[in-house]
């Protein structure tokens, strides 16, 4: 899967193309519109591998790309919202309870307690984190904000090796590509991240294979068989 996955971005003749117009999006990211435009295509991408397609979509339908995106925000907030207040909430009460003139102990307290908060609204992203690939692909497959929150959908998808396979892997090549983005600039005095947003856009891509995969065959194992035919109907 993995060989499959690199190679997906740039299989065919316009796959450069794809990367220097998605890369470029992300890289106006300040506009808010193309990155969404962007996001709305990595989303086509995840929901045309999990149908069994094997060619990358056409980037044109930028209405539609950008529906999408913006439908995207909204997922993203909607499963973000509980850790993001909790952090919030928690980084106040603990930066109050740091500056605290209390000498008794209690400003401390409660300025640990605020980061232990803070803890647990990061740990609790990360869940979130593996789940909106499956969520997103859902999305995209029906184009229905509510299809990102079936998780009777979801749930066999998220449990599956092969999607625990692709979030690894994604995890690793992230990791990578951000340790050699970080020797390329220090040797180029930054200048090298110019170009981290097209291997991002690309990353999203080979992710976006490896989650749809994981999609299209976890469904396929769900769909009931046709039933044999008895011997009475052959008669």
């Amino acid at each position: 899967m993995l060989e499959d996955a690199l190679s997906y971005p740039t299989k065919d003749d316009d796959g450069l193309k794809r990367i220097l117009i998605g890369g470029g999006l992300s890289l106006l990211f300040i506009f808010i519109i193309p990155i969404l435009m962007a996001m709305g295509y990595v989303i086509e991408a995840l929901a045309a591998v999990s149908r069994g397609e094997e060619d990358l979509p056409e980037f044109d339908d930028w209405g539609n790309l950008l529906v999408l995106g913006l439908k995207s925000l909204v997922v993203n907030i909607v499963y973000s919202i509980v850790p993001a207040v909790i952090v919030l909430v928690s980084f106040i009460i603990g930066v109050g309870g740091m500056s605290s003139t209390d000498t008794s102990g209690l400003g401390a307290g409660v300025g640990f307690v605020g980061l232990l908060g803070v803890l647990i609204g990061m740990i609790l992203s990360l869940p979130i984190a593996y789940i909106l690939p499956a969520a997103y692909t859902n999305l995209g497959r029906t184009g229905k904000i509510g299809s990102a929150f079936d998780f009777e959908t979801i749930k066999p998808i998220v449990t599956s090796r092969k999607y625990l396979f692709a979030a690894v892997l994604s995890f690793f090549i992230a990791m990578a590509g951000g340790v050699a983005f970080s020797i390329i600039s220090i040797v180029t005095f930054g200048l090298g991240y110019v170009f981290y947003p097209f291997f991002m856009f690309w990353l999203y891509l080979v992710g976006g294979y490896m989650f749809g995969s994981a999609f299209n065959e976890t469904t396929q194992h769900q769909r009931p068989q046709s039933p044999e035919p008895s011997a009475s109907t052959l008669d």
